[in-house]
């Protein structure tokens, strides 16, 4: 048995706008994700290529994932330009 629909009646027009709220709240934060996970994928995708690398100063070896750097004057060393520079004194591991 189905419900007749009556127009008057208050009770489903307020059950109407229920459910046209919820909706709302529901699209909104659904677009709202939407946007703040286009502004990360935008930012993930964009050229990196300006980003300062570091390259070691003794050897020249380019874009180190692992380096040293001087508190003395700011060098950067490669890992194994640094061990041979701890080797002879010229560098050492800060103890911090």
């Amino acid at each position: 048995m189905t419900r007749q629909h009556d127009p008057h009646d208050r009770g489903s027009i307020d059950e109407f706008k229920d459910g046209l709220e919820r909706f709302h709240v529901a699209i909104t934060s659904a677009a709202d994700i939407f946007q703040r996970f286009s502004r990360a994928l935008d930012v993930a995708l964009q050229d990196h290529s300006h980003i300062d690398t570091k390259d070691c100063r003794a050897c020249g070896k380019p874009d180190l994932d692992h380096w040293f750097t001087s508190k003395r004057d700011g060098t950067t060393l490669c890992e194994a330009c640094f061990t041979v520079r701890c080797g002879t004194g010229l560098a050492k591991e800060d103890p911090q």
